[in-house]
């Protein structure tokens, strides 16, 4: 009977990339088990995350069912030194970075007693995207650069490190949903620093205009919403790179704000693919009494193309995003806004 290895990716993964992805998945088709396992390298400094918030930052990965995540202070709980039944799996871009590897199998055979290793060629694709590239992109909210490299959440973590923030989050909804009131009731009493997608929009109107020969954008957004969300997507992102770059500067932000980036459409176009994988929706039954209220009919057409709660939740479970769900038909009362306040700040 031939002996079973226990076969492990072992990296500090600050953050798992799409990169790290292929190679997890290239794996799993050879190997019955993998095991991911953060650790730390002695030989680099300044990790941006814990080894739990990499583990943490895996589980949003669309991983493989035979794909586990471990700290390494966990593995070494369940195993005894030296590692003998263990075999390192290793991606390679390049001949060059194999030869690079020679002190990371010298780590792992000096210090840990692994003498089996199986090396996976990264993807081409893959071959420029790296955890550094990643951090660097955050640091400099290049939203752009960082879309497809990870997943939506990883991209939560990277810009709420980069920011120096406690939490930042999407607020979507329905039109007459009353997201704007209650970003405000948030930011009465709370450090909530707040992005209005709707303004960016509205700046961006003359070259809608130009590009589609119209006059009259709203018009043109009920006959094709879609054509015009395909062309403002990458200029509406480079307004909110602009915006983040600037609050930056700011001096405004600190560990404890909390980041509201109101987009009523964020689920449907994706937007969360660039904004990160934290979501708030405002839920309500009032929608039309609240646009009759506040005398804007032409928001009616609007209600049936942003998606519902249920079409949210679906959107949310399959792009692994954290939601929360704030019902605003009830009287809000300072106790509600304390307890959403509570809630956003731990998720």
């Amino acid at each position: 009977m031939k002996k079973k290895y226990f076969a492990v990716i072992p990296g500090s993964f600050c953050p798992p990339t799409t990169g790290h992805l292929s190679i997890v998945k290239e794996a799993s088709e050879i190997f019955d088990k993998v095991n991911i396992v953060c650790s730390r390298n002695r030989y680099k400094k300044d990790y941006w995350f814990s080894q739990e918030e990499c583990a943490a930052m895996w589980q949003s990965m669309d991983l493989p069912k035979n794909a586990n995540v471990y700290t390494f202070g966990k593995i070494k709980k369940m195993f005894s030194l030296p590692f003998k039944d263990f075999i390192v799996i290793r991606g390679i871009r390049d001949i060059k970075n194999m030869h690079e590897e020679k002190r990371s199998l010298l780590i792992s055979l000096e210090e840990f007693g692994v003498d089996k290793f199986f090396f996976i060629f990264g993807k081409e694709k893959h071959k420029d995207i790296s955890s550094a590239k990643l951090r660097y992109m955050a640091e400099y909210m290049d939203l752009i650069g960082m879309k497809e490299k990870t997943s939506p959440l990883v991209i939560s973590y990277l810009l709420e490190k980069a920011l120096n923030i406690k939490k930042l989050f999407i607020v979507s909804g329905k039109t007459g949903s009353g997201k704007t009131r209650i970003i405000n009731e948030l930011s009465k009493k709370h450090p909530v620093e707040y992005i209005d997608v709707d303004e960016l929009v509205r700046e961006l109107h003359p070259i809608v205009k130009e590009h589609f020969n119209a006059d009259d954008v709203l018009s043109l957004v009920k006959s094709r919403p879609d054509e015009v969300a395909d062309f403002l997507e990458i200029p509406l992102i480079e307004k909110i790179q602009e915006k983040l770059i600037n609050l930056k500067k700011s001096g405004r932000l600190d560990k404890d704000t909390i980041l509201m980036i109101e987009c009523a459409y964020g689920l449907k176009y994706k937007i969360f693919k660039y904004l990160g994988g934290r979501i708030l929706y405002i839920d309500s039954s009032e929608l039309k009494k609240r646009i009759i209220e506040r005398k804007t009919p032409q928001h009616m057409e609007f209600i049936n193309k942003i998606p519902g709660l249920n079409k949210s939740k679906k959107i949310c479970s399959s792009n692994k995003l954290n939601l929360i769900v704030f019902n605003n038909d009830e009287e809000i009362e300072e106790g509600k806004i304390e307890e959403l306040y509570l809630e956003l700040k731990g998720q």
